[in-house]
């Protein structure tokens, strides 16, 4: 038995099987299909399903559908007959009980054999869940079939549209800080900001800590799933040569970055530690790779923009990658984007062993909490005026 000869003796449908008279065996294809970008969608979203023929082994000229959906899912707000292939579709018969539809349509005096639509169907998504639009039998010799010009019929190969989620808002990036590992509690530095792909870099990118880039917290504004269950993998790290704009992958970057998370306050919030005197005087740059980050799997609406970067995350559709930028310049406590004297200079001129200073104090270039002679001492081994991390526009 072949499957054309399977589906023309048991139609499955929505609202259980019935058994019908054999039909004729044919390659053609009558189907539901899902429009792109109407298979995931919030509530209040339309979903747009075509009702296609292909393969068509002789001419057509009439078609009688009966659907069933999920009313508690979708509503159907329209169906629009295709009115210009051939001489046109002509609606007979439309209505909906319950999720329930039946359509009658003919060709307005003629017949066709051209791959095409013979109707478009709207949906609104009502609710939360998975569904999808079938066709359904009635009862025999009532059911989904197209009719040929000396009458004979046409059964569906297709009997369901596929998938269709309708889903709450994607998770989004809320915030992305920079931090020094294991110095002020992990505080935050709130004068480094990060950058998006596309945006022009400025001094507040290039963070001058004197072991270079050592933490970088990123909070999702919902709980997240990690589809390998190691957040790890949702990452990848590249980063340039000093003086550099091109990148490439880190050197060792699963024992040189580690990525941890955690549940805070009914958001995720994922920590990047890299190890000290890696990323120093050069760029960093970071990807989070959408579809390993989800919430009730709806993948992260993650695309960045701006400098500094404009929070929360996202074009509104799941699925997009976030990516940003972020620099060292070790001892560059004046922000000229390049470590010399004039650096050894001004840490001498403001240091003071009785005095703490903040976190975001440029001349604590160590981050002890205080500006002191080692500061003088590390600035001055990292002072090199050739050695430079240069402002650009990262491409998107």
């Amino acid at each position: 038995m072949t499957r054309k000869q399977a589906w023309n003796i048991i139609v499955l449908g929505a609202i259980g099987t019935a058994s019908i008279a054999p039909q004729i065996a044919a390659t053609d294809d009558l189907s539901l299909n899902v429009s792109a970008g109407s298979e995931t969608v919030l509530p209040g979203a339309t979903v747009t399903v075509t009702l296609d023929v292909t393969g068509l082994s002789a001419p057509i000229n009439g078609v009688q559908v009966f659907l069933a959906y999920d009313p508690t899912l979708l509503t159907l707000t329209g169906v629009s007959p295709n009115t210009s292939i051939g001489a046109g579709w002509t609606e007979g018969v439309e209505s909906d009980v319950g999720g329930a539809v039946d359509f009658v349509a003919a060709m307005n005096g003629g017949s066709t054999q051209a791959d095409h639509t013979i109707a478009t169907l709207s949906f609104t998504a009502d609710a939360l869940g998975t569904t999808n639009i079938a066709f359904r039998t009635v009862a025999a010799p009532i059911f989904t079939r197209l009719t040929r010009v000396d009458n004979s019929v046409i059964l569906p190969s297709v009997f369901d549209s596929g998938g269709i989620v309708i889903h709450g808002p994607p998770p989004h990036v809320a915030s992305i800080d920079v931090f020094y590992s294991g110095k002020f509690a992990d505080a935050t530095d709130p004068s480094i900001w990060c950058l998006a792909a596309g945006a022009t870099a400025t001094i507040d990118n290039i963070g001058y800590y004197i072991r270079g880039i050592t933490g970088i917290r990123i909070t999702f504004d919902e709980l997240v799933d990690f589809q390998t269950l190691d957040p790890r993998d949702a990452f990848s790290f590249e980063w340039t040569a000093v003086n550099g704009t091109t990148f490439t992958p880190v050197t060792n970057a699963t024992t040189t970055i580690s990525v941890t998370s955690a549940a805070v306050g009914g958001v995720t919030v994922a920590t990047v530690v890299i190890n000290d005197d890696h990323v120093m005087k050069r760029w960093l740059k970071t990807t989070i790779d959408a579809t390993q980050v989800s919430t009730a799997g709806v993948f992260l609406d993650g695309e960045l923009t701006g400098n500094p970067i404009l929070m929360p995350s996202g074009d509104t559709a799941p699925g997009g990658n976030a990516v940003f930028f972020l620099a060292n310049m070790a001892g560059d406590s004046d922000g000229t984007g390049v470590t010399d004297l004039n650096d050894v200079s001004v840490v001498r001129v403001n240091s003071n062993q009785f005095i703490g200073v903040p976190i975001d104090d440029v001349f604590d270039v160590d981050k002890s909490g205080v500006v002191n002679l080692n500061d003088v001492s590390v600035t001055r081994a990292a002072a090199n005026q050739f050695e430079g991390v240069p402002l650009f526009t990262p491409i998107p």
